[in-house]
Order: structure tokens, then C-alpha cells, then sequence
């Protein structure tokens, strides 16, 4: 398991300031500190020790979850119930390129995204800059998705699906394959996140 500290890595401000272009602005950093929020500026954020994924969450969401598997599912997961539900108006993700993750498929199948021409160099609290040898892609939830490609294309190449996979409708995971057995959907997750999502990602 990956500790804690070691998945805590702040975006860079170019890519926060695509993502407040493509919404408008942050309402909302769910997983964050102090530190972080000099650069994001979200007009609120949940530290590590308020636990994001147990707090309400609503407006225009900025999503950069710890690189845990577990963690990672858990928030992914929560941000795709509240916007399938309205609760949340907006949210851009930054997530591993990770293809037959379960977590990635899913938000590939349905959301616009951008892949970065370059590796993306991160902080953290204490230590340089660092740049992750791993692909990430960013992907929108919401309306704009003219803004979105705005935005973003200046960072890399933005794509949306053409025929997004009617499968995953039913919950986050089910139908993640044609003819695959569906899985649990993870909206009783959010009352305890991290043992409901500990199946992997």
C-alpha cells in the first residue's frame, strides 16, 4: 500500500488554470491543504484529516485524488454519483493513464479528456519540483465542453467519445465490458470509502 504522504502530489498552475477557464472558476478542491490552495484557490477545500470523500461536496469541483488505488477509486466514484445526480455542477479530474483500470474506462467511455504532450511536473510540500514518469489525462464533467477543448488543447490533444458506452449508466462500474458480469456500483461507498472501494481499481 502506498503511504499516504507519497500520494499527495499539487498540480502545477498552468493546468489549474485550464481548469478554472473551462469552469469559470473552483468552488471546490476536495482533496487539498492550505499549501495547495495557494495555487488552485478554490473558494473551499477539505484537508487530509477532514476526509473529503465524508463532506458534502457542490458547484464547480477541481479533483486531483491522492495516487492511491483505493483512495483514487473512492473519489473518482463519488464525483461521477454527484454530478450523474446534479449535486455538483461541474468537475475537472486529473487521473493516471491507466487503460483496463476500471476507474479509467469508465470516465474514458464518457467524458471529454486531454492527454498531455509532455509528463507533468508536480509539487509537493518540502521538496522540489518532480516531474511523474507516467502519463495523466484530464477529463471534464459538464457542460462546456467547447471551453473545455479551449483550454486544454494548449496542454494536449483533447478527445471526447463519439458513442459514449450506454453500459455505465446503471452505476459507476457496471457493464464495464460488453458481455462482461457487472460490478457494484459504488454509491454506498461514500459512508465508508475506503473499505467499499478496496476492491481495486
Amino acid at each position: 500500500m502506498v503511504s499516504r504522504r507519497s500520494t499527495e502530489w499539487y498540480t502545477p498552475l498552468p493546468i489549474i488554470e485550464a481548469a478554472r477557464r473551462t469552469m469559470g472558476g473552483i468552488d471546490l478542491d476536495p482533496t487539498s491543504c492550505e499549501w495547495a490552495n495557494r495555487t488552485v484557490r478554490a473558494a473551499r477545500f477539505f484537508s487530509t484529516a477532514e476526509d473529503g470523500l465524508l463532506q458534502p461536496w457542490a458547484g464547480r469541483v477541481w479533483l486531483n485524488p491522492p495516487f492511491g488505488a483505493v483512495e483514487t477509486r473512492a473519489f473518482i466514484a463519488k464525483a461521477v454519483a454527484l454530478f450523474d445526480k446534479g449535486a455538483i455542477d461541474q468537475c475537472t479530474i486529473l487521473l493516471p493513464h491507466t487503460p483496463g483500470c476500471r476507474v479509467f474506462n469508465t470516465l474514458i467511455g464518457r467524458f471529454p479528456n486531454c492527454h498531455p504532450r509532455e509528463f507533468v511536473w508536480f509539487s509537493r510540500p518540502g521538496f522540489k519540483r518532480q516531474k511523474i514518469q507516467f502519463p495523466i489525462v484530464f477529463f471534464y464533467l459538464g457542460p462546456h465542453l467547447d471551453r473545455f477543448a479551449d483550454s486544454f488543447c494548449s496542454i494536449g490533444a483533447v478527445c471526447s467519445p463519439v458513442r459514449p458506452y450506454a453500459g455505465f449508466a446503471g452505476g459507476l462500474f457496471q457493464g464495464a465490458a460488453p458481455g462482461a458480469p457487472p460490478e457494484e456500483p459504488l454509491q454506498a461507498a461514500f459512508s465508508s470509502p475506503l473499505a467499499a472501494a478496496s476492491v481495486g481499481w
